[in-house]
């Protein structure tokens, strides 16, 4: 996959994830450099065969998230929420006693 290609795949996936929905020329407004219309389209039916994307039966231009841009999604909420629970406060000791032993 080529550089422009990667930009657009990884924006689309992102706007499904944050946003629910988006239009490929959401897509296109959003990168420094946006590659051609054509090119947009064909990532985009890409990362709908691949299971990334999905829309509407109908064919409609409102791209959403596939599955496995949920399950990303659903994933990286879970894993900022531990994150966010496990932080250690400055000042403050961590609850994990788990060490790591590196003297091998």
């Amino acid at each position: 996959m080529s550089h422009r290609a990667t930009a657009v795949a990884s924006r689309a996936i992102l706007l499904a994830i944050q946003e629910g929905a988006f239009r490929a020329t959401d897509v296109r407004r959003d990168l420094d450099d946006p590659p051609s219309a054509s090119t947009v389209t064909r990532v985009l039916q890409q990362l709908e065969e691949d299971g990334w994307l999905g829309r509407n039966a109908d064919g409609s231009d409102i791209w959403r998230a596939g599955f496995k841009a949920r399950t990303h999604g659903d994933m990286s909420d879970a894993a900022r929420s531990a994150a966010d629970r496990d932080a250690v406060q400055p000042g403050k000791e961590s609850e994990h006693t788990d060490s790591f032993d590196f003297s091998w």
